[in-house]
């Protein structure tokens, strides 16, 4: 019956949702199987979902997949119409003649309801009423046909070729809708299957499972139950070997085809059994009947006990007890029951807890001054000093506002630099803004040559340009012209690279990151804080408004005085020199000494005033164009200031969320319902959880594990998390988007999460492809159960103290730890409490057992890293007596104690013969019963299911 998963083949497997309880319990199988990571690859397709009810609210929920149940891949309603019309024309009471196909199983006297759509009232025959109508005329039939044919379609490479289809039916025997369908559904699968060797199994919950909602309608519940379990074991009997079983039975369950009147074999080759354990009890068992099915069914756990049954079931079919046997009567043995517990480790959860915390802590540490690692109580006492009064705060204007907020931060860093011993991070960063303002200089420095080179084809002349007196200004103003407007387009080609990197973050982040000194260049928040005002505050501030006014002067006179236009001071003058030159050329002195003294002054003049020029109207481009780059710089370093302050008002209350998230998500074990694993399955026991369950110690593993570990101290995850977080955003047109202070930090926080997540995982988690073992399976159960030992002893000394004071020797070792006997003891409680959940989930008299060679197994999946050492010893002192088995299990951080009992007779659940059958005789010695209890009018005189009442009435008719 277990789906081969090894290496990789899926049987195709149908499940089966009868009624209310049916369709919960298969749409929690559901959620947790498309959840596996490998669903798409290997189950899609061969592992199918059908609902059926006569509840359209419930279907509806279940073809959603919402809450704590997956979707399904198909529902059906089969309720939807009026019952007492079809019942009074198939019993022909209008035109048309009797149906004998009907009128076979129906009680003349009943008057079936005239509600649709809203369940089966609890009357069993209303819901086999629904279910025949749906075969006879709805698409009930079609829908099974269907997903069955497309189970087993060839274009499925992972189908396992060799095995048939299994198909597991889950119903109430209650009296809602699976409790009357179960039985014609059988009949109806196997039918559409056609293949004699597919596999039916049922999971019935019996009536006691519902007793604390059923109220006064117990005793009809009950009643049907009874019924229900007759009814099953009166066609279980098909297949058995006994003189006085039947080889055919009547029974009319596929209108479609009437000629079908009678069955050969029984409808069910084993129906497991659920109430309710015998020594606790559950919220709802159907929830810990599908954990365990989806355990046994999508795991290799069954093993050898799987050939057990198969090889019981198809060799021994006589019936029981003996006593009854020997007279050719008795009862079959194809029921059982089953329960699971898990001790899981939830390693996932635990890792996305770990991380929060990292957050919450990086936030107050780096972004808040609030680290007692940093700053201490008296510190932060004396910081009252520099607290600001919000009332007064806001009746001054913005500006003044921001540099009231930076003062104080600017005060709170000099307080803490006053204070730190030599060498420590606040001298550190108080050092920091000349440093930094001495690197800016220089990176500005760097900037303008740039910007010289891109000008430098704006070219003086030489004297060798003007030859003669016919030399005129205006061919060489015009190409002075087009050569400044070839640096412009080259400067500016500069600047908008500068200014697309000031722009985009990468500027300043580049800057920040190379601040600092040697060997620790990069800044950190508080330094890069500090480091902003300075160099737009400070007295010498290098992008102060005193140094970019001083800039954007010299920029305007120099533009003022290269002015090349035609009514320029600058054409003006070259004209003179021009007509001077003319005036001078060829005179006296070169008649008579061949040297032309007075046109050679001219000409030098003229280039002398002309080079001057340019060298202003190059200076004019390359202070302009600096000017541009350093006037950039400034916004955007106001800019990450603002953002600085936003993140002081904000980050606060962030962090007081984060930490609560972070303990909300410690108490309820995870919020994503099944995706959690520490809420995983309804019966669990988890380690790093406080024996009680009302705590878990995922803090304290977080302050002894964790918290001091070099890569969390590291600050460089969070400057990465700032500098991504306040890089400018940009939207479709290219605007920059306006975020808010909570929208930085919650993108600092997600960054950080994500951060903390990656670098945790290998501790907690593991990494698979690791080649180191340890890496591999990251936090081992063996070491999470011996560090809660450890916890819970430490706690229970504690008396409130916090963690962090109990574990002054952190971190733990737990190769060290198993060493204690007393944790040892530990150990072996902790397991014997997941035993005790391991429990079947009905009651079972081992007196009466069938004659299955292992009747009461307990399997054991245990992880090959789990089966050496001192807590696979404890595992099996506190397993010590019980008749069981183990099996490699494939998951490391999850131990399964699977029980099952496999091949008795329902006589062995002996509730079935207290309560339910003494309920079963009231109602049916009433003379006024309003509705029948059995689905078949031919069934009313079935025999119970007692041995000991069977025996007494052979007993005395011999």
């Amino acid at each position: 019956m277990s789906i081969r998963i090894m290496p990789g083949e899926v049987t195709p497997t149908l499940f089966v949702g009868l009624g209310g309880s049916g369709g919960k319990a298969v749409g929690r199988i559901a959620k947790r199987l498309r959840a596996h990571e490998d669903f798409d690859h290997q189950y899609r397709g061969l592992i199918r979902f059908l609902a059926i009810d006569t509840n359209d609210a419930d279907l509806a929920r279940l073809r959603k997949g919402t809450g704590e149940y997956g979707r399904v891949d198909d529902t059906v309603l089969i309720s939807d119409f009026d019952k007492v019309a079809y019942a009074s024309h198939r019993r022909g009471d209008s035109f048309a003649d009797p149906d004998d196909y009907f009128t076979q199983w129906v009680h003349d006297w009943y008057r079936f309801r005239k509600e649709s759509g809203a369940g089966a009232g609890q009357i069993r025959i209303e819901s086999r009423l629904s279910f025949y109508r749906s075969v006879e005329v709805g698409d009930l039939g079609q829908k099974l046909g269907t997903i069955l044919d497309e189970m087993r379609s060839h274009s499925h490479g992972m189908r396992h070729a060799g095995a048939p289809i299994q198909v597991f039916v889950y119903f109430s025997v209650a009296g809602g809708t699976g409790s009357g369908a179960f039985l014609p559904f059988a009949y109806l699968c196997r039918d559409v299957i056609e293949d004699p060797s597919a596999r039916l199994v049922a999971f019935a919950i019996l009536p006691e499972a519902f007793e604390s909602v059923i109220g006064q309608n117990r005793e009809g519940v009950f009643a049907n139950g009874y019924a229900g379990l007759k009814e099953l074991e009166h066609l279980m009997k098909l297949d058995t070997q006994a003189p006085s079983s039947p080889k055919e039975l009547e029974f009319h369950y596929d209108p479609r085809n009437k000629h079908r009147r009678a069955i050969t074999r029984r409808p069910y080759d084993l129906c497991y059994l659920v109430d309710r354990p015998h020594n606790f009890s559950l919220d709802d068992v159907g929830e810990a009947m599908a954990d365990a099915t989806y355990i046994q069914i999508f795991s290799p756990i069954l093993g050898d006990q799987q050939a057990d049954f198969d090889n019981y079931t198809k060799e021994s079919r006589r019936l029981f007890p003996d006593s009854l046997n020997e007279r050719g009567e008795g009862y079959t043995a194809f029921y059982g029951t089953l329960g699971a517990a898990v001790v899981v480790l939830p390693k996932a959860d635990i890792l996305e807890y770990c991380a929060r915390r990292y957050a919450a802590t990086a936030v107050r540490r780096y972004l808040l001054l609030d680290d007692p690692a940093l700053v201490s109580e008296s510190q932060r006492e004396q910081f009252r000093r520099f607290s600001l009064d919000r009332a007064e705060l806001e009746r001054l204007a913005p500006d003044a506002q921001r540099r009231r907020v930076d003062e104080s931060f600017v005060q709170k860093i000099r307080l803490l630099g006053g204070q730190d011993q030599d060498e420590g991070p606040w001298k550190r960063a108080m050092a920091l803004p000349e440093l930094a303002a001495d690197k800016l200089r220089g990176v500005l420095s760097g900037i303008e040559d740039r910007l010289r080179d891109a000008a430098a084809g704006v070219r003086e002349i030489s004297a060798d340009r003007i030859l003669d007196g016919s030399w005129t200004p205006a061919t060489t103003i015009a190409s002075l012209k087009r050569q400044v407007a070839e640096a412009r387009d080259a400067v500016a080609a500069v600047v908008t690279g500068e200014r697309d990197r000031v722009e985009t973050g990468e500027w300043w982040g580049q800057f920040l990151a190379n601040a600092g000194p040697d060997g620790a260049a990069e800044l950190g928040p508080y330094e890069q804080r500090l480091v902003l005002i300075q160099l737009r505050d400070g007295a010498k501030a290098p992008l102060g408004s005193l140094a970019l006014d001083e800039l954007a002067t010299q920029v305007s006179r120099l533009r003022g005085e290269a002015d090349l236009g035609t009514d320029s001071r600058f054409k003006g003058e070259m004209d003179a020199l021009a007509a001077e030159i003319k005036r001078t050329y060829g005179g006296w002195d070169k008649l008579f000494t061949r040297k032309d003294k007075d046109f050679e002054a001219a000409r030098d003049r003229a280039v002398a005033t002309f080079n001057d020029y340019v060298d202003k109207v190059r200076a004019s481009v390359i202070k302009g164009a600096l000017h541009e780059v350093m006037v950039a710089l400034g916004r955007a370093a106001d800019a990450l200031r603002e953002s600085y302050r936003a993140i002081e008002g904000s980050a606060g209350q962030l962090a007081a969320e984060l930490e609560e998230k972070a303990r909300r998500y410690e108490w309820d074990g995870g919020v994503d319902g099944l995706r959690s694993e520490a809420n995983e399955y309804a019966l669990d026991v988890e380690l790093l959880q406080h024996p009680s369950a009302r705590m878990r110690f995922w803090s304290w593993y977080y302050v002894d594990q964790i918290e001091g570990r070099p890569e969390l101290t590291d600050p460089a995850a969070l400057l990465e998390a700032v500098r991504e977080a306040m890089r400018p955003r940009f939207d479709e047109r290219g605007q920059a988007v306006r975020r808010t202070a909570r929208e930085i930090v919650g993108e600092i926080v997600d960054r950080l999460v994500d951060t903390a997540k990656r670098m945790l995982k290998p501790e907690i988690v593991g990494d698979p492809g690791s080649s180191d073992p340890a890496v591999r399976l990251g936090l081992r159960m063996d070491d999470a159960l011996a560090l809660e030992a450890a916890y819970y002893g430490r706690y229970g000394e504690s008396k409130g103290q916090e963690a962090v004071d109990m574990l002054r020797d952190r971190p733990l070792r737990p190769s060290v730890l198993w060493s204690d006997d007393r944790v040892r003891l530990y150990a072996r409680r902790k397991f014997e409490a997941a035993l005790a959940k391991a429990q079947p989930l009905s009651r079972y008299n081992p007196e009466v057992k069938g004659s299955i060679k292992h009747p009461n197994m307990l399997l054991v999946g245990l992880h090959e890293s789990l089966r050496q050492g001192p807590f696979r010893e404890a595992l099996t002192e506190a397993s010590g007596g019980a008749d069981g088995a183990e099996v490699e299990w494939p998951v490391s951080h999850r131990i399964v104690l699977y029980r099952s009992i496999l091949g008795v007779p329902i006589y062995c659940f002996p509730h079935v013969n207290e309560d339910m059958k003494e309920c079963y005789r009231r109602f049916q010695r009433r003379a006024d019963k309003a509705w029948p209890l059995h689905i078949d009018r031919t069934w009313e005189s079935l025999p119970d299911l007692d041995p000991e009442d069977r025996r007494r009435e052979l007993e005395a008719l011999e």
